[in-house]
């Protein structure tokens, strides 16, 4: 069990990197500070000056300024006493006690030891995705205290005050509605049948005062009726998050979900009615949305401890010695990986710098971002400086002048001319989407020796600062130096980010347009020798490009 721990331990323990975390952090000591949810917005400048995009716009918006609250109230007091590092290890430890909740319910089913080991480990195939800083880490770990509890139907009583606190930690506590439901629903079928089971009246009032304690947050039904709004949102099309998951190649997610469904189907004379029920609603779930892939994670290796057709004679000595090692293995390769044991935040890739020049010269006013550094600059800057756009999402058709503006879409309309309409002073933007690899051509139309309104007052290979108006004492940077600072800032996020190569490819899709073919086959070049994963299209158009096409 120690091996496990410590493996489960090296898992979880990556810097603190959320783009998300930085704004929970302040929206943290805000609440603390101030002694009232952040309502209206005070870090978004732009977040009132649109109307609503969709009907329930405003409800959603509140639901994402107020409905996480407990966790911010957690992590700021955290971070105050032990740092970034402090945070690092409550997401592991919660992470860890999920795992070991899987491996103890493994272990009330088979009464096998290194089978329940086995169950604890597994959810890592999929939960290494959320090791990150921010609320959901809760839903993880409530979801796997719930299937401890309700499996065992005791202690019931500890349902409604953990329904209470999971409702203000995240919005997911959702899974705890379906969660009493599919074992009452199973209670319901067993009385059908004939045979009802012990405790039947405890768990339904459980389940009605889980149901009601959870009611008690800052949006009450709200925070339901929130997931039907969420659909109405373009923005979310954005958030791999709230993507499909993807089934091919088949990761962790698909092999549990295809080794759970092999083992119901191979005992379904035997399967738990509330097996087969939630092994289907998770299963959905996650194939709806890559964010619900970690319910199959913590369920699918309890279902294949349970009804799997295990040997049941012990394990010799060495095939004993020999799972040790393997466990010990695994850690020793994360640690290797240097993912491991990092109680620290990852700031290489933040704006730093640019948060630093803007803070000595004491900067104040309106900034335009980029949404992946605006949670980071919300905790740097604030409340000297107001952001444009962050994590929050807050408003739908601000996203849509961020978009407009950030990737130069003309629509009839100079894309510069929002940076007027919000009365923006200072940019603080960086190259790339680095997902996807596509550049931000914002970066570029600033560049252009025509434009004379921004100067460039502060670059670095991660973030540019321009300025209508540079600070006293500044003399601005030739405009023309973007460029090549966009490549500077790609060769210094791949080193740093081995597993982001895609703006190597943005860099010759840049450079194309810009009708340079060298520079276009070199950074083309670059990317295809970094690639994680084939790219057919890519290599297509290398040999294009080789052959003197574009």
């Amino acid at each position: 069990m120690i091996l496990a721990g410590f493996t489960l331990l090296c898992c979880f323990s990556e810097p603190f990197h959320s783009n998300d975390g930085w704004w929970h952090l302040e929206m943290g000591k805000y609440v603390l500070e101030h002694h009232r949810l952040p309502v209206p917005d005070p870090f978004g400048f732009a977040t009132y000056l649109r109307g609503p995009a969709y009907p329930g716009e405003d409800i959603v918006r509140h639901f994402n300024l107020t409905q996480e609250w407990l966790t911010e109230v957690v992590f700021y007091p955290i971070f105050r006493l032990g740092g970034y590092g402090a945070l690092v290890l409550l997401r592991a430890l919660l992470l860890m006690a999920a795992c070991a909740a899987v491996g103890l319910l493994a272990w009330r089913r088979t009464a096998r030891f290194y089978l329940s080991i086995a169950a604890s480990l597994a959810p890592v195939a999929v939960l290494y995705l959320s090791a990150t800083d921010r609320p959901h880490l809760f839903t993880i770990f409530f979801t796997a205290v719930f299937l401890l509890v309700l499996d065992a139907r005791r202690p019931l009583w500890l349902l409604p005050p953990l329904a209470l606190l999971w409702a203000n930690f995240h919005g997911g506590f959702i899974m705890s509605w379906i969660l009493v439901g599919a074992f009452c629903a199973e209670a319901l079928y067993q009385r059908l049948r004939g045979q009802p089971r012990a405790g039947e009246f405890r768990l339904w009032l459980a389940s009605v005062a889980t149901v009601l304690a959870s009611l008690a947050n800052p949006n009450g039904w709200n925070a339901v009726t929130t997931i039907l709004y969420f659909r109405q949102s373009k923005m979310l099309s954005v958030i791999a998050e709230w993507r499909p998951a993807v089934l091919w190649p088949p990761g962790g997610f698909v092999l549990l979900l295809v080794a759970g469904a092999a083992v119901l189907l191979w005992a379904r004379r035997k399967a738990r009615f509330v097996d087969v029920l939630l092994f289907a609603l998770f299963g959905l779930a996650g194939v709806y949305a890559i964010r619900n892939v970690i319910f199959i994670g913590l369920f699918a290796p309890v279902l294949i401890a349970t009804y799997f057709p295990w040997k049941t004679r012990p394990l010799p000595a060495a095939a004993q010695f020999a799972i040790a090692a393997a466990i010990l293995t695994i850690g020793v390769v994360r640690i290797a990986e240097g993912k491991s044991l990092r109680f620290h935040a990852q700031l290489a890739t933040r704006p730093a710098g640019a948060a630093d020049f803007l803070l000595a010269h004491h900067i104040t006013g309106r900034i335009y971002n980029h949404l992946e550094d605006g949670g980071y600059l919300m905790w740097r800057l604030w409340p000297l400086d107001q952001i444009f756009v962050d994590g929050r999402l807050l408003n739908e058709t601000v996203y849509r002048d961020y978009r407009l503006l950030t990737y130069y879409i003309d629509t009839g309309k100079p894309p510069l001319q929002i940076l007027d309409d919000f009365g923006i002073e200072t940019i603080v933007v960086n190259g790339f989407e680095y997902t996807a690899g596509e550049p931000h051509m914002l970066m570029v139309a600033l560049a252009n020796p025509a434009q004379t309104v921004w100067k460039l007052v502060y670059k670095d290979t991660v973030a540019a600062v321009f300025m209508r108006q540079p600070p006293p004492g500044v003399a601005p940077l030739a405009n023309t130096e973007i460029v090549p600072a966009m490549e500077d800032e790609c060769t210094e996020h791949i080193r740093l980010v081995p597993s982001e190569p895609n703006c190597a490819r943005g860099m010759a899709k840049l450079f194309q347009h810009l009708n340079d073919n060298a520079d276009s086959r070199r950074w083309m070049a670059f990317y295809l020798e970094r690639k994680l994963e084939p790219d057919p299209e890519a290599e297509r158009q290398y040999q294009m490009m080789l052959a003197g096409g574009r």
